[in-house]
């Protein structure tokens, strides 16, 4: 058992990062989210399994033991790391301090009421829900200060994050409005690794899942433009601004020769646009929230000087 707050160590929230594919690079990124208030503690769970132990399974599977032996080898092991999170408090009754803008938005409803369920649905969507895109829940990616277990091989990577997926999502609903609203709950994650074992031995789960999802790649030539790659991959000139998009193209009629494209499949790239347009809307919500709260600041400077005015006057 870890605890979160080793001495000497400033803590930050955990943050929770989602992609649509293993290679987690920035071009597959779909959003964050933040907890609300850090977990209590959590379990690192670390196994190892024997030669044999992997055989029997892979015998059990085909009758064939030695086969099984043979294309297991002669080295343990090392199973995928799992942690699991406990006792994360969401709370929307003002009991706790809530200091971004993510928490005020989202631990209110569509009414301006405190209600956890905002941010539960927004917390389950990212990292649970199925996505056409990833054939599976999103790949995920844990930043919490400098404890994490780094299970990433990578040169560029961060020396604390933790590539995952979920594994599992508890929620208990502990405190209710009068109007029937949850304004407290409890939740337990847990996360299955990726193993940096694997990694090492360029296992690509990346690789799979592009054959499952049929990306393709097309390499810009002298005379092409987006209307015809869109015509070639979608059969319609309708794409070809997501296309841009979706690669970062500055500009939609001079393409760089030789660049090459990522061209995901339809549904990968309507569902990009789709949740490109609800983190727009997100934005627009939290800046909205961000100036009526300058503006009622500034209100309540103006009546406490007018205040001292009226005081100095009497």
């Amino acid at each position: 058992m870890q605890r979160p707050f080793p001495a000497g160590t400033a803590m930050s929230k955990l943050c929770i990062k989602a992609y649509a594919l293993a290679d987690y690079d920035e071009s597959s990124y779909i959003g964050q989210i933040y907890l609300s208030i850090n977990p209590s503690s959590f379990d690192i769970s670390y196994k190892v399994k024997s030669t044999e132990e992997l055989s029997t399974a892979a015998s059990s599977a085909d009758g064939k033991a030695e086969a099984a032996k043979e294309a297991v080898g002669n080295s343990p092991e090392y199973m995928i790391p799992e942690i699991k999170f406990s006792n994360i408090l969401v709370d929307a009754t003002g009991a706790y301090h809530q200091g971004s803008q993510q928490d005020k938005v989202l631990l209110q409803n569509k009414d301006n009421k405190p209600s956890v369920a905002p941010y539960i649905k927004a917390l389950k969507a990212l990292i649970y829900d199925y996505h056409d895109w990833a054939n599976g829940p999103a790949y995920l990616k844990l930043e919490w200060g400098e404890i994490l277990p780094s299970n990433d091989s990578r040169q560029d990577a961060s020396a604390h994050t933790f590539n995952c997926i979920i594994s599992s999502m508890d929620i208990n609903y502990s405190l209710f409005s009068f109007e029937g609203l949850p304004i407290r709950a409890e939740l337990s994650l847990s996360f299955w690794g990726r193993s940096p074992f694997r990694q090492q031995q360029n296992w690509d789960q990346s690789a799979v899942r592009q054959e499952l999802v049929k990306y393709e790649y097309h390499d810009i030539q002298q005379g092409d433009n987006l209307g015809k790659i869109s015509m070639r991959y979608f059969g319609s000139l309708a794409f070809y601004l997501l296309l841009a998009q979706y690669n970062g193209l500055s500009s939609l009629y001079e393409l760089p020769v030789g660049r090459r494209l990522l061209i995901p499949p339809k549904r990968v790239l309507l569902n990009w646009a789709k949740s490109r347009r609800q983190k727009r809307r997100l934005g627009r919500k939290l800046r909205k929230t961000a100036r009526e709260a300058a503006k009622e600041r500034l209100r309540r400077e103006m009546a406490a000087a007018m205040r001292r005015v009226n005081r100095r006057i009497l």
